[in-house]
């Protein structure tokens, strides 16, 4: 019989026997401990799967590109003017819509840039946050979606009196969708 988590033994139940083992009313405790561990245990090794290099290939624009279960990175120079640059992808590989996002970026990001600074600044100043200026937008970040050419993230960093997990700005086919304060 199951009593409180545990199994009974009938003699017990029925005065055949003296019962030593733990009382009913400690049984939910270290049953909630006991499940906390294991759960623990599994992200933990989910955790450390999920930042397993699975692979490295050689791209074309990007150079060298780091492929894990779920998402891909590369460090990319776009351009000579600009700083080094995160890239990264929700796929465990680059798919052909994130390849020809991947093509059209050096072209498009002067545009996606103004538009997705401006819009972030129009966030915080809506918001109550004045002084902001346009160098204080910093890309650090790009996140590329698989949905389809020219769906992207831009991150970017911020001063932290003003936003301190940074924004990004969202866009859907080149066209600028959202901006928002990270959290």
């Amino acid at each position: 019989m199951l009593i409180g988590g545990f199994l009974i033994p009938a003699g017990v139940l029925f005065g055949l026997m003296h019962w030593c083992g733990l009382p009913i009313e400690a049984s939910l405790p270290i049953s909630i401990l006991g499940s906390i561990g294991v759960w623990s245990l599994k992200f933990s090794r989910s955790i450390k799967q999920e930042n397993k290099v699975l692979a490295v290939q050689t791209h074309p624009q990007l150079g060298e590109v780091r492929c894990y279960s779920s998402r891909w990175e590369a460090v990319w120079r776009i351009s000579d003017s600009m700083p080094d640059v995160l890239v990264s992808g929700d796929t465990s590989e680059i798919t052909d819509e994130q390849a020809r996002t991947i093509r059209a970026l050096p072209r498009r990001l002067p545009d996606l840039l103004a538009a997705g600074v401006k819009e972030c600044r129009e966030v915080l100043l809506n918001g109550g946050i004045s002084g902001v200026t346009e160098a204080d937008f910093k890309l650090s970040s790009i996140l590329l979606f698989e949905s389809g050419e020219g769906d992207l993230s831009l991150l970017f960093d911020t001063p932290e009196e003003k936003a301190a997990w940074g924004m990004n700005a969202d866009f859907a086919r080149y066209i600028f969708d959202h901006a928002e304060i990270n959290h």
